[in-house]
């Protein structure tokens, strides 16, 4: 079901939620989407307002076919275990709208018009929204599909990543922060089993960067046991491209650059000069973003974790080089990881047994 209609925002913003939800309790935020427990808020560009808003209440996820319409759009997990409703920020429900069900969704959102309004207080509305919820009970953590307008740039420049918490996940999918010195982290870090039960070859054992690969998905092993040289190389530029595309930096000029070297197998020593990380965040067209990391790892910056691919191409020798980058593109998609692995496992891992 489809429903539109006009929402007063305030504070540049609106609510997708319960009525009961704390919504300064921010899990993970965009451009877009700032989501927590039982709510997701939607930014907006006009301060004070109405904006149109379209709720679509979907029965499965949807194609991404719609985005090229809208300047730009995020998706996230929405878990909500009473009724969601649009709300506007005192807590009111917006007429017009069907209440969502209790359950485990993902949001997917949609603007435009955001930089026609951006800080001022309007009469009439000069952006338009599309919201999109389907069940969902993955994992996956917020995620920026497109982004070619201005507005929420700049607030999300600075973001440092709490690294004294690691995610946690409980058995029914719920996400949490905790010590990383906990008893339940030191339980689950003992319950893992390495290499799965099956040990790989020496040349696999005697290497640290492989344990962490295995303990993300033992399969991903198999496909180096027999690599060659070449295989070994598309794998370095697969994952390293693979990361500036998650992190939204593949279309940067200089980024551009260093991918087409990576995709013609020349080593990046020497190629640059001074700190990759310092000409990233002194990039001022590119918006760094915080995202939940693994089971038992901490936030991250994914920017900063694209850029350390990058880095892991200087590795000298071709094995190395292309564990190291594997490993560090499945840091870069945090929570989304399966989606990462079955996209490695179906281009290098044809008839490898399930």
């Amino acid at each position: 079901m489809t429903q539109w209609t006009f929402v007063d925002t305030d504070h540049h913003q609106f609510v997708v939620g319960t009525r009961d939800a704390d919504t300064l309790s921010v899990r993970q935020s965009g451009a877009l989407l700032e989501v927590g427990p039982g709510f997701a808020n939607v930014l907006t560009g006009t301060a004070y307002g109405p904006v149109e808003v379209e709720l679509g209440v979907l029965a499965s996820e949807p194609d991404t076919g719609e985005v090229a319409e809208w300047e730009v759009v995020e998706e996230a997990p929405l878990r909500v275990d009473s009724s969601a409703y649009i709300l506007k920020m005192d807590g009111d429900q917006v007429e017009g709208f069907s209440a969502i069900p209790p359950g485990r969704y993902r949001i997917r959102a949609h603007a435009r018009g955001r930089d026609s309004g951006w800080d001022r207080q309007v009469t009439v509305p000069v952006e338009q929204h599309m919201i999109w919820v389907w069940p969902d009970k993955s994992r996956r953590g917020l995620r920026q599909l497109k982004k070619i307008d201005n507005a929420w740039d700049e607030s999300a420049q600075d973001l440092n990543p709490d690294l004294g918490t690691v995610v946690f996940i409980d058995p029914d999918g719920t996400v949490r922060k905790v010590d990383p010195t906990s008893d339940e982290v030191r339980q689950a870090h003992a319950a893992r089993v390495l290499w799965d039960g099956r040990e790989p070859s020496e040349k696999l054992r005697t290497r640290h960067i492989s344990q962490n690969v295995s303990r993300i998905d033992r399969r991903l092993l198999d496909v180096f046991e027999s690599a060659d040289v070449e295989k070994l190389d598309e794998i370095t530029a697969w994952s390293v491209r693979r990361a500036c595309e998650r992190a939204g930096i593949d279309h940067i000029d200089w980024v551009t650059e260093l991918l087409t070297l990576v995709d013609a197998e020349v080593n990046l020593e020497g190629r640059f000069s001074g700190s990759l990380y310092d000409k990233l965040w002194g990039d001022k067209r590119i918006v760094r973003r915080i995202r939940h990391g693994r089971h038992l790892h901490p936030d991250f910056v994914e920017q900063d974790q694209a850029i350390a691919t990058l880095n892991s191409t200087m590795y000298d020798d071709p094995l190395e080089r292309a564990l190291q980058t594997l490993a560090k593109t499945l840091g870069t998609y945090g929570l989304d990881y399966e989606e990462l692995v079955e996209q490695f496992l179906e281009h290098f891992g044809p008839g490898l047994p399930a």
